[in-house]
């Protein structure tokens, strides 16, 4: 509004001119309400990191709707996390690489990725949670040539931590675990029932595909969004 001290000034000029007026001649409570209502001026100017936050948050918000909130595992289920963690591992094939077995999840995130023109602070957010979300799934045993590390070279890790609050990685860390389900689509008959192991065990939410494609706009909105606020924050 107008501010607080103008408001309340308003208010006493109408109270003082009402005072005046001959008592049968003085404006109803229900009058002076619409009078109030109608003249109250909206002057609130929000800057755009404040709107570019509010929106992430609505994503988030949306984010927590579709998938849920991840549970924090006791001790007995972290032990249940490493053991699907080692057979998960025990997929990966000498070469390095997972493409035998996540082979839909690949095709559908490059595809995506090269459809577009994405700026780089964009990719290298989007390239972070990827890397976040396999990290989750693998463990700490990563492998120097298969793709997710190569999309995880440049990422927020070593060039953008600084400019990101605690709240901030929180909810980053949070999204690479809700969006297993976005990115991880594919269809081995050993390497799915790990991975609804693995999602059940923090409680996740098995959304439809209309649902996770929406998840899939919003989530390339969210990095825009949070692209831009991070390029003010550094000047970049």
């Amino acid at each position: 509004m107008a501010g607080y001290g103008g408001f309340v000034d308003a208010i006493s000029q109408i109270v003082a001119t009402q005072n005046l007026q001959p008592v049968g001649a003085r404006l109803k409570p229900q009058q002076l309400a619409q009078i109030i209502r109608t003249s109250i001026t909206d002057s609130v100017n929000f800057s755009p990191e404040a709107k570019n936050l509010f929106a992430i948050s609505q994503n988030d918000t949306f984010f927590d709707a579709t998938f849920g909130l991840p549970a924090d595992l006791t001790e007995t289920q972290q032990h249940t996390l490493l053991s699907i963690q080692k057979s998960l591992q025990r997929l990966i094939p000498s070469g390095g690489t997972l493409y035998d077995y996540l082979s839909d999840f690949i095709k559908r995130f490059v595809d995506e990725t090269a459809s577009k023109e994405t700026q780089p602070l964009e990719a290298q957010l989007k390239a972070y949670i990827v890397q976040q979300s396999v990290a989750n799934l693998f463990g700490s045993d990563t492998y120097a040539d298969d793709i997710f590390t190569t999309l995880g070279n440049t990422n927020l890790s070593t060039h953008l931590a600084a400019t990101l609050s605690e709240e901030q990685q929180q909810q980053l860390a949070k999204l690479s675990l809700q969006l297993n389900r976005l990115f991880f689509t594919g269809t081995d008959n050993t390497f799915s029932p790990l991975l609804e192991q693995f999602n059940k065990l923090y409680g996740l939410e098995n959304p439809d595909e209309v649902t996770l494609f929406e998840v899939m706009i919003r989530f390339d909105n969210r990095n825009t969004l949070l692209a831009d606020v991070l390029r003010n924050r550094t000047g970049g």
